[in-house]
């Protein structure tokens, strides 16, 4: 699994009381879905009981995942990179694509669109665009990296989310500009301005 992937089993434990009826709650499981669960108790002593199965299926999940107060949201933009920061409340994939302003008419317009978006396509493949898409796990701020931008360039950046049902966010469009690339000529080679570190 990749990073950010949802898990594929669960396990845990927990304190009990004697003669009285406890619960605990197993979180973000995929909807649809059939479940064996294994059960076993132990008491102060070390002793064990058999183990025992329960079933249980997990109704339709028909609901898209929800992005976070302020996300998603581009930051840190520098030259000829810039990260997008991402926050969903479940386990999911994020796709995006990142359009030079003046081209932000062939962009996708729909989440299907961002999601199977194809850079080689006839349409758009004469057209620089950034596209990718990467795990993100349930409410845990996730950054990419998106890389080899052109320097003071204005840009659409077209993000969309996925649950594990298939449900997508409708599209959110990110408005950025690169910042202007300064060369500075130290000891015969040339630097820009992000690769230098200030000390």
């Amino acid at each position: 699994q990749g990073e950010g992937a949802p898990p594929s089993s669960w396990s845990g434990y927990m304190g009990l009381q004697g003669g009285t009826e406890s619960s605990h709650q197993i979180s973000y499981l995929p909807g649809s879905t059939d479940f064996d669960v294994y059960v076993a108790a132990a008491d102060m002593y070390g002793n064990y009981t058999g183990i025992t199965t329960l079933k249980f299926t997990t109704q339709a999940d028909e609901t898209a995942p929800v992005f976070a107060d302020t996300f998603p949201r581009i930051g840190d933009v520098k030259s000829r990179e810039a990260k997008l920061k991402t926050h969903i409340n479940e386990y999911g994939v994020i796709y995006y694509v990142v359009f030079e302003t003046e081209y932000a008419s062939y962009a996708p317009t729909t989440a299907e669109e961002v999601r199977n978006f194809n850079p080689y396509d006839s349409e758009v493949c004469e057209i620089s665009s950034w596209s990718g898409s990467y795990y993100i796990s349930a409410n845990a701020a996730t950054e990419k990296t998106i890389k080899n931008l052109i320097s003071d360039t204005s840009y659409k950046a077209f993000v969309t989310a996925e649950d594990r049902a298939g449900n997508l966010t409708a599209v959110e469009m990110i408005d950025f500009k690169t910042s202007k690339e300064l060369l500075i000529d130290y000891g015969g080679y040339d630097f820009t301005l992000d690769e230098l570190t200030v000390y």
